[in-house]
């Protein structure tokens, strides 16, 4: 009986233990990768080239948005990216309803195109000490602001 409980114990410690999180790798991510990251998340992700720059597009809320790769080292494997959504429209915002998102909203921002078109970014870092749980976080995030952005201009 005095197994039973060591064990039960033992058990029970083991599954409270909370899951270590999935580090990204110290110097960062590669393009490839984090297109397959995407994939795996269940995200549309192609590279894409464009003015001799290649990225990658992606798409979430019905919106496309694009993934541009940062603080590269040696070309290829990068500390951050940045998340950007462009919204064609009409009319455009005014610069006061962008600068309403900009002081209401913390995880993303707005700036204006010559049309008045809102672009909706996010910078996310992943290295150094970045986990794929807080890119998968950060995505999330990403996808809430897009919502958000979506109603705040009756998109």
């Amino acid at each position: 009986m005095k197994r039973f409980f060591l064990a039960s114990a033992l058990v029970g410690a083991l599954l409270a233990t909370p899951a270590m999180a999935q580090p990204i790798p110290a110097k960062g991510l590669k393009l490839d990768q984090m297109v397959t990251w995407l994939k795996d998340h269940g995200y549309r992700a192609e590279i894409v080239t464009e003015k001799g720059e290649r990225h990658i597009r992606s798409g979430v809320e019905g919106v496309n948005f694009d993934v541009y790769m940062m603080d590269c080292k040696g070309g290829e494997v990068c500390e951050s990216m940045q998340l950007l959504a462009g919204f064609n429209m009409k009319d455009g915002i005014t610069l006061e309803r962008a600068n309403e998102w900009n002081k209401t909203k913390r995880w993303a921002m707005v700036s204006l195109d010559n049309e008045n078109d809102p672009f909706l970014s996010t910078d996310i870092s992943v290295a150094p000490g970045g986990s794929y749980e807080a890119l998968e976080d950060a995505l999330a995030v990403w996808a809430n602001s897009v919502s958000a952005m979506k109603a705040f201009i009756d998109w």
